[in-house]
C-alpha cells in the first residue's frame, strides 16, 4: 500500500487545500492558525463533511458568541441522532442483512440483496458519522454544513445527488464542473454544442468522484456508470 494514502484525513485536507488556492483571490485569505485549524479540524478529518474556508473563518471571527446554550443544545440533539444511526441503525443492518449475504453469489437475488443492503449500510453509517461530526462541531461553536438530505427520497437521479455527500457534490462541482465546463467551450469543434459539453463535464466528474473513492476498477466504473 502506498504510505501516501495512510496519512489521516489526506483525502479531505486536499480538497480544503485546493479550495483555499482557488478561493484567495476572491475571499480573505487565513492566517498560519486559522489555516492550520481548518485544515486539520479534528470532528470532520476523517471523513468530511467538506467545509469552505471563508465560511469556517466566519465562525472563528465570531468568537465566542457562538458558544451558546442554543448551539449547544442543538449540536447535542444532532450527535445522538448520528450516533444512533451510525452505531444501532447500520450495525444492526449489516448484523441481520449484510453478513448473511453472500457477496461472491451471482444468484439475481442475491446480488440484488447484496447491492441494496451495502447501500443502506452505506447511508446509515456515512450518514451517522457525518451528523456526529456536525454535531461536535456546532457544540464547538463551529457550523460545518450538513451532508446528507433524505437522499432515498429523492425523485431523480439529479435530485438523489443533491441530497447525498452534499458536500463533495458541491466541490466538484464547484472546482471540476464548473471550470471544465467553460474551458470546453473554447474548443472550436464543440461551438454551440452545449448539451454535449455538460455531458462530457458530468462523467468526467462522476469518474473523478469514483477514483476519489479509490483507484480499483470496481469504483471507476461505478462513476462512469452514474456519469
Amino acid at each position: 500500500i502506498n504510505p501516501f494514502y495512510k496519512v489521516i484525513g489526506v483525502s479531505y485536507i486536499t480538497f480544503r487545500t485546493v479550495q483555499m488556492i482557488v478561493d484567495q483571490k476572491n475571499f480573505s485569505k487565513l492566517n498560519f492558525i486559522e489555516f492550520s485549524s481548518f485544515l486539520t479540524f479534528p470532528p470532520s478529518l476523517l471523513a468530511g463533511p467538506i467545509d469552505r474556508s471563508y465560511r469556517f473563518k466566519g465562525d472563528l471571527d465570531a468568537g465566542y458568541s457562538n458558544l451558546t446554550q442554543t448551539q449547544f443544545y442543538n449540536g447535542w440533539n444532532i450527535f445522538i441522532i448520528g450516533l444512533l444511526l451510525k452505531f444501532v441503525a447500520a450495525e444492526l443492518i449489516n448484523l441481520h442483512w449484510l453478513s448473511n449475504v453472500d457477496p461472491e453469489s451471482i444468484k439475481l437475488i442475491d446480488m440484488s440483496s447484496n447491492a441494496y443492503a451495502f447501500s443502506i449500510f452505506l447511508y446509515f453509517d456515512f450518514a451517522g458519522y457525518s451528523a456526529m461530526a456536525v454535531g461536535i462541531s456546532k457544540m464547538l461553536g463551529i457550523n460545518i454544513p450538513d451532508n446528507f438530505n433524505k437522499p432515498f427520497l429523492a425523485q431523480n437521479p439529479q435530485d438523489f445527488w443533491r441530497r447525498f455527500h452534499i458536500t463533495l457534490g458541491g466541490w466538484l462541482t464547484d472546482y471540476i464542473f464548473k471550470p471544465m465546463y467553460k474551458h470546453l467551450h473554447s474548443y472550436k469543434v464543440l461551438k454551440g454544442r452545449r448539451l454535449l459539453i455538460q455531458n462530457i463535464s458530468i462523467v468526467f466528474t462522476f469518474i473523478l468522484m469514483g477514483m476519489w473513492n479509490g483507484l480499483q476498477i470496481n469504483y471507476i466504473t461505478s462513476g462512469l456508470m452514474f456519469g
